[in-house]
């Protein structure tokens, strides 16, 4: 996914004892989607993905608020796609 425009960006990791974590962005390793929210605010659109990282297999979300977003399709393996 690439999104334009990024005015903010946040990124969680859900630890086990119900604790939050804010992480970078790029400290979020093949997160596998669950979840994918989009609402518009004034000109622009914030974005709420929720999912689990690959590395730490924690739920993990991410929120941010761009202009627009673009997807693409990069890899199939016998039972999905990724992004």
């Amino acid at each position: 996914m690439t999104f334009y425009n990024v005015k903010m960006s946040e990124a969680i990791i859900y630890l086990d004892d119900d604790k939050e974590k804010e992480v970078q962005l790029l400290d979020l390793d093949e997160m596998e989607f669950l979840e994918f929210k989009q609402l518009h605010v004034d000109q622009d659109f914030v974005y709420e993905m929720f999912g689990s990282d690959g590395k730490t297999h924690h739920f993990c979300s991410i929120k941010l608020k761009a202009k627009s977003f673009k997807l693409k399709w990069n890899e199939f393996t016998e039972d999905a796609w990724y992004v």
